[in-house]
């Protein structure tokens, strides 16, 4: 391990082939007698490695952190409240602190911290992104049809008065920010407005550089578990990131240069299939397919093996029975 490239170029690759080797889900969370996710260092272990299955935030970037820890990167996990609002020009509504997301100092003697998030589901990140609110710092998501941003302010209902450039203030956050495009009509494919940028950003959530710790994550995702109310109480939730082709990666706005050479992981462009409840769609860029919907308890069992590759035992579809999110 002495020569491995501790760089933010090894980051990211690592992170990109985290998010198509790993579900994102919360299965464990509804068809098991606990109905709590593991995400103890062993329990994501056994669940994610050996049995090939997936986790939730608080898992998948667990996982993430100390894989990348293990091989000599300075990082550290944070905390963040997710945005409930779907609509971009209403002020957002923060959750409790419900999502894990990590922060990385990827080059050898300097403190310049990225944030790498592995399991936010849709419209995750899906490159490490430099902690720097520069107005025209913008990051590529799945598609060029994504993108991704950091903001920084002060929030509305604090309670704290000092300014936000005052060196004691401590109710200055973080704001991951997603924008999706749409494919120029007007366009021809030889210039380089194939993109018709859309004027909103959304508030994916919002975070500070503090430092959580093993005792923080297994307690938030044993609250988020357990909360009667919420996406994952009421729903069955599965993610599977996947590589795009390349007439894929055409129509969603791309120009691979490599001609019929393999295309670099670090600039290969990534689709999304969701199970969400009953529905099953497919997503590139801005196009999303309707693949199926689940009439029973049965088809979405079988859709999950099938689509997913996540075996649930058949002694296991019992424990859903009675819940939310039960067909």
């Amino acid at each position: 391990m002495k020569d491995f490239p501790v760089n933010l170029e090894t980051l990211t690759l690592l992170q990109r082939l985290h998010l198509i080797n790993f579900l994102y889900e919360n299965t464990q969370m509804h068809y098991t007698a606990e109905h709590l996710v593991d995400v103890t260092p062993d329990g994501l272990f056994q669940r994610m490695v050996v049995e090939k299955k997936g986790s939730w935030c608080f898992g998948q970037n667990s996982l993430f952190l100390g894989m990348i820890q293990g091989l000599g990167f300075r990082a550290y996990s944070g905390g963040a409240r997710v945005n409930m609002n779907m609509d971009a020009e209403t002020p957002p509504q923060y959750t409790p602190l419900s999502h894990m997301i990590i922060f990385v100092q990827p080059t050898t003697e300097s403190n310049v911290t990225y944030l790498v998030d592995t399991g936010f589901g849709g419209s995750n990140p899906t490159r490490p992104i430099l902690l720097s609110d520069a107005s025209d710092y913008v990051v590529i998501g799945s598609t060029p049809t994504e993108e991704h941003r950091l903001t920084r302010g002060t929030r509305d209902d604090s309670t704290l008065e000092l300014q936000p450039n005052s060196p004691q203030a401590t109710n200055i956050e973080w704001r991951l920010e997603v924008r999706h495009n749409k494919p120029n009509p007007q366009a021809s494919t030889d210039k380089s407005d194939l993109m018709s940028s859309s004027s909103f950003w959304r508030i994916l959530y919002a975070f500070s550089e503090n430092e959580f710790f093993p005792a923080d994550i297994e307690s938030e995702s044993f609250v988020v578990s357990t909360r009667p109310v919420g996406l994952f109480n009421a729903k069955v939730i599965c993610l599977k990131n996947f590589w795009l082709s390349r007439d894929e990666m055409l129509a969603s706005g791309g120009t691979p240069a490599h001609g019929t050479q393999s295309i670099p992981v670090a600039e290969r462009y990534m689709g999304r299939i969701t199970l969400e409840g009953r529905e099953i769609k497919r997503h590139i860029g801005s196009q999303t397919e309707r693949v199926a919907t689940v009439r029973t308890e049965d088809e979405r069992v079988k859709a999950l093996r099938e689509i997913f590759g996540l075996v649930i035992a058949e002694s296991d579809v019992i424990h859903i029975q009675g819940r939310k999110a039960a067909i």
